[in-house]
């Protein structure tokens, strides 16, 4: 999972000219793109802000695609049936600033 704060056209576009950003993008399963707008922040679970879209790169992870319409920035842990794990979240904006 891959937070660039730029769009994914304009990474792909960077990896059409840019090896590195072409290795990046071809070993990122999830890309949450845009950058972070602290007014835009409404607890969006995997988005620092609505601003921002889950663009799934892979297969991998396309059973987590709930999460693009998720409002629940608690996190949690999910078991998969093979053993596997996903830490799903970001901490609420709350709780990470507080004074």
């Amino acid at each position: 999972m891959l937070y660039t704060g730029f769009l994914c056209e304009d990474m792909q576009a960077a990896a059409a000219v840019d090896a590195t950003v072409a290795g990046i993008l071809s070993v990122t399963d999830i890309l949450v793109d845009g950058p972070y707008i602290i007014e835009e922040d409404h607890n969006e679970m995997w988005r620092g802000s609505a601003n921002q879209r889950i663009i799934f790169l892979s297969d991998a992870y396309r059973h987590c695609a709930w999460t693009e319409k998720a409002y629940n920035r608690d996190m949690a842990l999910h078991f998969s049936p093979d053993d596997g794990y996903i830490w799903l979240g970001i901490p609420p904006r709350r709780r990470l600033f507080r004074g």
